[in-house]
This record gives C-alpha cells, sequence and structure tokens, in this order.
C-alpha cells in the first residue's frame, strides 16, 4: 500500500531519492551498505547535489569492493538554489 504526497522545495532543500539497490549493496562477504551507512553520508553536513551523489557513489563503491553489483543502484538529487 502507498500513499501519494506532495510537497514544495524551498530554497536551499535538498532531496535525495534512491531505490534499494543502494543500501541493499553487499561487499563480498555479504553484508549490505545498509540505511545507516547512507544516512552517515547524507546528514553530516549540507552539500550540493553533485556532491552528495559523488560521496554517497564513493561510499558505496568502497563498500562494495571487488564483490559483483546483484542489482540496480539508482539515485537523484535535486537542490533548489538559495536566493
Amino acid at each position: 500500500m502507498f500513499a501519494l504526497g506532495r510537497t514544495k522545495l524551498e530554497r536551499g532543500d535538498l532531496l535525495f531519492v534512491y531505490t534499494d539497490g543502494v543500501t541493499e549493496a553487499r561487499d563480498v562477504a555479504g553484508r549490505f551498505f545498509t540505511e545507516d551507512r547512507m544516512l552517515a553520508v547524507v546528514l553530516p553536513q549540507p552539500v550540493g547535489a553533485d556532491e552528495l551523489l559523488d560521496l554517497i557513489e564513493q561510499a558505496v563503491s568502497g563498500h562494495v569492493g571487488a564483490a559483483d553489483q546483484f542489482d540496480d543502484i539508482t539515485m537523484i538529487a535535486l537542490h533548489r538554489q538559495p536566493a
């Protein structure tokens, strides 16, 4: 079940959307990247959309290492510029 919702991005807001392939990316031992690890990258400091995507991509790639990718990893970030 899902619900439809709407919101408005205010100046300076950053929206980050991702598929479960991000948090479920596995390392060679089969451990997930996890939502907690993703939030540890997202929450510390406000950055722009490009920088956020780069930081998360680096974190996921570092976690996965040489393991095979088993799911899609899709992310979108939108940053409404300040005035």
